[in-house]
């Protein structure tokens, strides 16, 4: 029973592995959409999407993956447990490196999606606010050159 208990966190850490490339390859297509100059939001959207999905499927298997451990942390912790299993054992640490290795990546990659997200949005708000600023001159200028050619009625008695 244990042995298959084992079986099933190598295949819970061999999932997460291939969970973590997909984001990882997800998060380089974003940052190559990103990269362009008029970005297509809509795939950008999607690609979070999927990748909002990937990560609930992680989270699943990270909770089961606690729960089948906790059954066998005993046994696996033990002198004749390290005996009895050390290639599974071996290959369990293999895949916690792996994945840990990914997950540390995916850390970085996500942290400059976000930095060149923040960018590409400052760039939207300055050509906004410029737009604004060039609107309000405008206006103004016009206004002034109506008051210009304005005059006042001559035969007009202002008295009251």
């Amino acid at each position: 029973m244990e042995k298959q208990y084992i079986t099933i966190l190598i295949e819970s850490l061999q999932k997460k592995s291939d969970i973590l490339s997909e984001l990882i390859k997800n998060s380089e297509k974003q940052a190559e959409l990103l990269k362009e100059n008029t970005v297509d939001w809509d795939a950008f959207d999607q690609g979070t999407d999927a990748k909002s999905d990937l990560i609930d499927t992680l989270n699943q298997l990270d909770q089961g993956f606690e729960t089948v451990f906790t059954h066998v942390s005993e046994l696996l912790q033990s002198p004749e447990g390290k005996k009895a299993y050390a290639q599974q054992i071996k290959i369990l640490q293999d895949l916690i490196t792996e994945v840990t290795d990914k997950s540390i990546t995916l850390q970085a990659d996500e942290a400059r999606n976000k930095a060149s997200v923040e960018k590409r949005f400052q760039e939207y708000r300055a050509g906004i606010r410029k737009g604004r600023t060039s609107s309000k001159v405008a206006y103004g200028y016009y206004q002034n050159m109506n008051q210009l050619n304005y005059l006042p009625p001559q035969f007009l008695d202002n008295k009251k």
